[in-house]
């Protein structure tokens, strides 16, 4: 009888040990699709803002090659410079 009391108690402390470690797995597996799904979104945010950048290089690329846009931008530099000096 008594024997059989420990063993309830120890199955019933198992089982309790065993229902929080599924709970916590549970819990991990879920933080992990979170963290998936922010990662991917993060993904398409970098792709997008990478196309960006590589376009605007390039029409820098191409102002910067032309002597209208050389000009420009020593204009746009001229005028950086002089809006910090009045400040």
């Amino acid at each position: 009888m008594i024997e059989e009391n420990e063993r309830l108690h120890q199955y019933e402390a198992f089982r309790h040990d065993y229902l929080q470690l599924v709970e916590k797995y549970m819990n991990t597996v879920d933080d992990l699709q979170t963290v998936r799904e922010e990662n991917k979104e993060l993904n398409k945010i970098s792709k997008k803002q990478e196309k960006e950048l590589k376009v605007l290089d390039r029409r820098y690329k191409s102002l910067s090659n032309s002597k209208l846009g050389r000009l420009t931008l020593w204009y746009w530099s001229f005028k950086k410079k002089k809006n910090k000096v009045g400040k």
